[in-house]
């Protein structure tokens, strides 16, 4: 099999096709194989970040070097947006602040990317903990959590509006 350069890989489309063309070579289970397949449908439907708007919000998500998922909310207030991974929060919590936007990854313990299964199965290892226990989050996955986080930080901002007009701060 010929070297693989991951560094090179930047189109969700090219790393669909090398999956396509690695998983029926690969001795894998049913399940790993199909995980490989769920990953590959991501991949192709949705290669592309694009925005949408959820609870008065603008959010977005995007693909980063892994090609994995990365969800972004914007927030307009210096609001205290907690950062744990429970339901209280997003997938993993809240890992970037910066330009107005609050956001989030996908690329956690057993988070399962692209690249990662590519090299797994260039290196021909079929480690449980990769292949068996990691899970891939689609793009309706990192939806939802953008979903869910802009929930949060309008609920937040509102919070913080009331608390203003009460003159508490």
């Amino acid at each position: 099999m010929a070297k693989i350069d991951l560094n090179r890989i930047r189109d969700p489309l090219e790393m669909a096709n090398r999956l396509e063309y690695m998983i029926p070579e690969a001795c894998l289970t049913e399940a790993q194989t199909q995980r490989g397949l769920d990953m590959i449908k991501d991949l192709r439907e949705f290669p592309e970040s694009f925005k949408f708007e959820h609870a008065g919000l603008k959010c977005r998500i995007t693909r980063n070097n892994y090609m994995v998922w990365c969800g972004y909310v914007e927030h307009r207030e210096n609001i205290d947006i907690p950062n744990s991974n429970d339901d209280a929060t997003v997938h993993g919590g809240v890992t970037y602040w910066g330009d107005g936007e609050v956001g989030f990854d996908c690329n956690h313990l057993f988070d399962l990317s692209p690249a990662t299964f590519i090299y797994t199965l260039h290196r021909h290892w079929n480690n449980p903990i990769i292949i068996n226990q990691s899970h891939y989050r689609t793009s309706e996955f990192a939806i939802d959590q953008a979903k869910k986080l802009a929930r949060l930080i309008s609920k937040l901002s509102l919070e913080l509006t009331e608390l203003r007009i009460k003159g508490d701060i």
